[in-house]
């Protein structure tokens, strides 16, 4: 079996598929196509055509995603909490599974904004203690002031072991709020691109998005 083949079939059991042994690279990314999820951990964006002439790529991507498998769960299923000024707190998740017992919103603060942290920095480092993620979230916040946008606070994965201090910000698009995100050195962020959730990160060096569906949960 070769690298691609093992690092594929290992990122799909982990997704809990079972697949011989014997199939190939083409195959084995035929089934992969399939799951969106499993698109973004390739690295692949929604209607491009599988990865076949990058195994090197493809090797990476699944070994890292199946490494990271529970800190990819974690971002997918975290409850994002919103503190728009004037108006109650609301609290959601952008995964369909996760969110299962939530309610569609009727209405919602904002259509576009982006959830940017700058808590716990760098793909698989030690978390910061919470006074050093505190001073990196102060520079993100004067970053942001600089740029004169508007930043409501925000928190992902409130009340878990998870738990960040984050900022909803509003008036920027995507690649601007992915730009602010990498500068701080964050694995992906959150972006609602008109009522359309996206968990946003680089995968294969290309920044490509998985999206969510809006649940308000409790």
């Amino acid at each position: 079996m070769s690298d691609v083949t093992r690092a594929l079939n290992n990122l799909l059991q982990m997704d809990g598929k079972t697949v011989p042994d014997s199939l190939d690279t083409p195959a084995l990314l035929a089934i992969a196509s399939h799951s969106s999820w499993l698109r973004f951990a390739l690295g692949v964006g929604p209607g491009e055509t599988m990865p076949t002439s990058d195994d090197a790529g493809v090797t990476r991507a699944a070994m890292e995603f199946s490494t990271g498998w529970g800190i990819w769960k974690a971002y997918r299923e975290c409850v994002i909490e919103l503190h728009p000024p004037g108006s109650p707190v609301v609290r959601f998740t952008i995964d369909p599974i996760a969110g299962a017992a939530g309610t569609q919103p009727t209405s919602f603060p904002a259509s576009t904004l982006a959830v940017i942290t700058a808590w716990n920095p760098g793909l698989g480092e030690p978390r910061p203690d919470p006074q050093r993620n505190r001073r990196a979230n102060d520079r993100l916040a004067a970053h942001l002031d600089a740029r004169m946008v508007e930043r409501w606070p925000a928190i992902n994965s409130p009340g878990s072991r998870w738990r960040e201090e984050s900022f909803a910000v509003l008036g920027i698009d995507l690649d601007e709020a992915w730009r602010i995100g990498d500068s701080f050195q964050q694995r992906a962020i959150f972006y609602l691109d008109q009522g359309r959730p996206l968990l946003v990160a680089r995968r294969r060096d290309r920044v490509v998005t998985w999206e969510g569906l809006i649940r308000i949960v409790k």
